[in-house]
């Protein structure tokens, strides 16, 4: 009965852990703009955005019959410096009312810097930082209220809730696995839930880095801007995601086999 229950408490330990691992790296990663912003800055991707986005602007206004005075008045606004300042001051306004910061979501459009005959008319006159509800109004979006945005603005705090549940829940996990042994035994149930938690997040280490070299090779040099972008800004994501996880895979693997030499303690309680 022992062997079935401790058998049944493992498989839950490691189905727990594993979704325990990925609401913390979205909790603590992927809702936190430092991270973004370190992942980018490590792995030069505003310099490659830079070069990529140019080039592809280039090929499609020459196929497009365009002059070469054309495409330096839009290469010119394509820097290292005004794309770290588009994306990152976007990313964190959107994190902002993710995390529940801020009641909104603010679109950021750096019209200070774009000449005003490229600007649409419907933002000549606009501020840099817009409403996302008037900016679409702006463009005649007429079903802002079918979009999920409390939902969104929720997420950072139920992530926290969940996170802090499934703690909760492996801690528990832990504690039956320890009383399932007999006085004097090994820690072996609970080294082994430990351990294979430690296994199967090494594997999907392995795996999702298989996926950020195919997300690189299959977007970034698409033609599509939303293509580009995400086959530039999503691999130093997954990147630092499987760096995270390698580890965490490797300290969970060295506890379960140091639970394995360890004995619970015997209590002989004098007559």
């Amino acid at each position: 009965m022992r062997s079935v229950a401790s058998a049944f408490l493992i498989i839950f330990f490691v189905l727990i852990s594993f979704i325990g691992l990925l609401t913390a790296t979205f909790k603590f990663q992927l809702l936190d703009y430092n991270f973004w912003q370190r992942s980018f800055e490590k792995n030069n991707v505003y310099q490659n955005l830079t070069v990529v986005i140019k080039n592809s602007l280039e090929s499609q206004i020459e196929k497009e019959g365009g002059s070469k005075n054309e495409v330096k008045v839009l290469t010119d606004l394509i820097t290292t410096e005004n794309l770290k300042d588009f994306i990152g001051k976007n990313i964190q306004n959107i994190l902002s009312f993710v995390n529940g910061r801020t009641p909104q979501v603010i679109a950021y459009i750096p019209v200070s810097i774009i000449p005003k005959n490229l600007l649409p008319k419907n933002l000549i006159g606009i501020q840099s930082e817009i409403p996302l509800k008037d900016l679409l109004t702006k463009f005649n979006y007429q079903n802002y209220q079918s979009l999920p945005l409390k939902e969104l603005g929720s997420l950072g705090r139920s992530a926290t809730f969940v996170f802090m549940g499934l703690i909760s829940v492996l801690a528990v996990i832990l504690i039956l696995l320890v009383l399932l042994v007999k006085e004097g035994g090994r820690l072996t149930a609970p080294g082994i839930a430990v351990f294979s938690s430690g296994i199967l997040t090494l594997i999907a280490s392995k795996i999702g880095g298989s996926l950020k070299t195919l997300s690189s090779d299959g977007l970034s040099n698409n033609s599509s801007l939303a293509n580009i972008l995400a086959g530039n800004l999503l691999p130093p994501l997954i990147k630092e995601f499987m760096k995270t996880w390698s580890i965490i895979g490797t300290v969970l693997v060295i506890i379960g086999v140091a639970l394995f030499f360890v004995r619970k303690p015997s209590y002989n309680i004098p007559k």
